[in-house]
């Protein structure tokens, strides 16, 4: 079984909501949950190699549908995290407003900061020839401690190659080789990351 925990946020801040799981091949409702209203999170155990159809209701919002592929496996358990996203319209115009100066504000930090980090806008697919010509890549980041000497990783190594680097914030981060610079690219290794068993892989953009 794989188990799908999903995310619910309203407005980037975590909230309840009444979900439905369909399986999107027969109609059949699977489950009906609703999300922590401190967390936003829920759980339910799904079956491999499926497509599930998630319905949400949120307070003051219209029902969302979302569609969640479940990859296969041979064996074992795997976790799925999914984000699940509502917003308000004035949220939202308040969010773009702020982009252009953002953007301004990370090329600032990108030239005066050696911590690495490179900042794009959410759910972004392509990097900009700009940010590529500043170093920047979609990285597939599978670890980040403090104290860093427990974290075993070499079972990744099948998947290419690990790279451990150290930031000025004292956190040493561990990342796959392999630089994209489209986030759908990083996506599938991401997920033969979670496939092996490496839970936390996540995308970040960094030089």
């Amino acid at each position: 079984m794989v188990l799908l925990v999903g995310m619910v946020n309203i407005n980037d801040q975590p909230a309840s909501a009444l979900i439905k799981i369909m399986d999107d091949k027969t109609g059949d409702v699977l489950a009906t949950l609703v999300a922590d209203s401190l967390t936003g999170e829920f759980a339910f155990s799904l079956l491999p190699g499926r497509r599930y159809k998630i319905s949400l209701l949120a307070d003051g919002f219209p029902p969302k549908v979302e569609y969640v592929d479940i990859p296969e496996r041979a064996t074992g358990v795997n976790r799925l995290a999914h984000r699940f996203d509502f917003y308000t319209a004035d949220y939202l115009s308040r969010r773009d407003s702020t982009s252009l100066q953002a953007r301004i504000d990370s090329l600032i930090r990108l030239s005066n900061a050696n911590d690495g980090v490179c900042f794009v806008e959410k759910d972004r697919e392509e990097l900009t020839e700009a940010e590529i010509a500043a170093g920047c890549y979609f990285r597939v980041q599978v670890g980040a401690y403090r104290n860093p000497g427990k974290f075993q990783y070499e079972f990744l190594r099948s998947l290419g190659d690990v790279e451990i680097r150290g930031y000025t914030d004292g956190i040493t981060r561990y990342m796959m080789g392999q630089k994209f610079t489209r986030r759908s690219e990083a996506e599938k290794l991401r997920q033969q990351c979670i496939m092996a068993r490496q839970w936390d892989a996540w995308i970040t953009v960094r030089r």
